[in-house]
């Protein structure tokens, strides 16, 4: 495979699960992973949940142990999981997690910040006044050219024990963080509101990711069940949007990742074989959600396709997903994903980091 893995964080009785974490370099030059640490309580994604961290002080070739952010029970909270890391513009170190109480009932998207590179945290900004249930995926909130941040997340309501169709929203702030406000009208698939009935099991809309292009529209891209994600365009910094469409990008029902690179190109991972003629979900009782095989392309600067893919992982007893991506000083990419397989009990209780080289793609 190419490229070369760096660690895994494999799930035992204590730690049932790690997933879904978030690259940010510290002002020391160290580089901060933090993730998701499920203790043994349960693995799935409302189970008790913590933020922990490691560090590497040589741009990803190894990282130290594991050690704990802050708690639920510091957040009074059942749950908390799903990181994005970003400076804020005072020179704090910014971190976005979702907060999860009652259960599936309600989870919010939450901005901490530290003063002291990580050591402690302040504020706890909750993003989203309203109750509800809102999907901030890891590594996902970004900040435009205009200094806006930008925050995409799925709506989702949920009803007897199941997840209603989904509306993607837009929040954003203009103040670094300290306000948050929803800027755009819910983004659905015209196609499941029409034919509602042929599609009763699909939850529509998740997991919306956005990135800036060079002319400075926003692209947003929007996992679905229908065979590939769906995108929508922004020329307004997200105040309004395009209708939504397929995209090139096809894959199974599982989400996309994209960072933008110091040069303006857009590094883009996913899986690209969507479900038919019986795919499979699962191998040998664990659950992969067909998320394999994971590759990457290198778009460019206007978000077009410059070459062919290139494949990360293609283990077809396992599955990957939920990739947070980080450029290091020398251009060389680190990718950290969830990577579980049949000995782990499912694709998303195993978190992997890959570092692939410069040489690797220097021709794209």
């Amino acid at each position: 495979m190419i490229g070369k893995i760096i660690c895994d964080l494999v799930p035992n009785n204590q730690n049932n699960r790690n997933s879904e974490g978030a690259f940010i370099k510290l002002k020391n030059g160290d580089l901060m992973f933090a993730y998701t640490h499920y203790r043994g309580e349960g693995s799935e994604d409302h189970a008790t949940a913590d933020l922990y961290a490691m560090l590497s002080k040589d741009e990803g070739e190894n990282f130290g142990a594991p050690f704990l952010l802050f708690s639920c029970e510091d957040m009074e909270a059942d749950n908390i999981m799903s990181v994005s890391l970003m400076r804020m513009k005072n020179g704090d170190l910014g971190l976005f997690y979702l907060k999860k109480h009652n259960r599936v009932h309600n989870c919010i998207p939450y901005l901490a910040r530290s003063s002291d590179e990580g050591k402690t945290w302040y504020e706890h900004i909750r993003c989203i006044n309203e109750d509800g249930y809102y999907v901030l995926n890891n590594d996902r909130v970004i900040r435009l050219y205009n200094e806006r941040l930008l925050m995409p997340v799925a709506r989702h309501e949920y009803k007897d024990d199941t997840f209603l169709p989904g509306s993607v929203l837009m929040y954003a702030s203009d103040d670094d963080g300290r306000t948050w406000n929803k800027i755009s009208n819910k983004i659905r698939l015209d196609l499941y509101i029409e034919k509602r009935k042929e599609f009763d099991s699909l939850r529509s809309c998740m997991e919306p990711g956005v990135a800036e292009l060079e002319n400075g529209n926003v692209w947003c891209f929007i996992r679905t069940e229908l065979g590939r994600q769906y995108e929508t365009f922004s020329e307004d910094f997200g105040a309004s949007w395009s209708s939504l469409q397929p995209s090139p990008f096809t894959s199974p029902n599982s989400p996309m990742s994209v960072k933008k690179l110091k040069n303006g190109n857009l590094f883009t991972v996913w899986n690209p074989i969507p479900l038919y003629n019986g795919r499979s979900q699962n191998a040998e009782g664990a659950w992969t959600g067909a998320r394999t095989p994971l590759v990457f392309v290198v778009l460019n600067k206007e978000g077009d396709f410059v070459s062919e893919y290139k494949e990360i992982e293609t283990d077809e007893k396992a599955g990957f997903c939920y990739c947070a991506i980080h450029e290091t000083e020398n251009g060389d990419i680190l990718l950290g994903y969830c990577a579980g397989g049949v000995s782990d009990g499912c694709c998303l209780n195993k978190i992997r980091i890959r570092k692939i080289y410069k040489s690797d793609f220097n021709e794209i």
